[in-house]
């Protein structure tokens, strides 16, 4: 509907349009502004970590798109998490998500500067049985010597505790809307794994580390930290040598 127009006490007044459900086409946009943003932060949050990890360890950005894609399709699985709930549970389902995912970035990068080596799961139970306490000094000195980096990964998770309730909202979706978001996940999941197969050049291709359980280095610089892990987690369940 357009603009209408009234007289009070002989003047005229104008009046915005409302539109379906009595909202204006400017409260419309602002919720649909939010739904957007709602809907891209953990996809972004996972390119944002993985960009910051990638520079900050002096990897190189010639396999972006590997990453980028992979990123983006684990950010709309969590993000179908953070849908069905009431709104007061869905906030708290975001940002205990954002920080236990930020949170596993940074101890990955702590242990590779400090052991040479990044961590997957499988190799947690070795860590667990060995005595770390020598290196606890050397784990609070790199903290210390690593705050900046520290505090650059936490800037989403800081946005989003301070201003995400205003900004992002997270009402209740329906189930369905949900099932889209998951729907998109598929999608960038076979899209990366065709970015596999382009002609990259090298003694190790991606498509070549991808099917394999060793190479961490080489999987985190070509696939990505978080593909890296969730590769680990495969391959304790299925075999390696699968493209999945």
């Amino acid at each position: 509907m357009n603009s209408y127009k009234h007289y009070r006490g002989g003047k005229r007044v104008y009046k915005p349009a409302r539109a379906a459900g009595g909202r204006t086409a400017v409260e419309q946009s602002s919720i649909l502004a939010k739904q957007i943003a709602r809907i891209l932060y953990f996809p972004l949050l996972f390119v944002y970590l993985e960009l910051v990890t990638h520079l900050h360890m002096r990897l190189g950005l010639k396999y972006f798109v590997i990453w980028l894609c992979f990123g983006l399709s684990a950010g709309l699985l969590v993000t179908a998490v953070t849908m069905p709930f009431k709104r007061k549970i869905n906030r708290i389902v975001a940002k205990v998500l954002s920080f236990l995912i930020t949170l596993v970035y940074i101890v990955e990068i702590i242990a590779k500067k400090i052991l040479q080596s990044w961590y997957p799961l499988s190799t947690l139970r070795l860590a667990a049985e060995n005595d770390l306490s020598d290196y606890v000094g050397a784990v609070v000195d790199m903290v210390a010597r690593s705050l900046p980096m520290i505090l650059l990964m936490l800037l989403p998770t800081l946005f989003l505790l301070t201003l995400g309730n205003r900004m992002l909202n997270f009402p209740r979706c329906d189930v369905r809307f949900a099932g889209v978001m998951a729907a998109g996940m598929v999608v960038l999941h076979l899209i990366g794994l065709g970015t596999l197969r382009l002609p990259w050049k090298g003694d190790l291709t991606p498509a070549q580390l991808y099917k394999v359980d060793t190479n961490q280095d080489d999987q985190v610089d070509q696939l990505g930290l978080l593909t890296m892990m969730r590769l680990d987690v495969k391959h304790m369940i299925v075999p390696a040598g699968k493209l999945l």
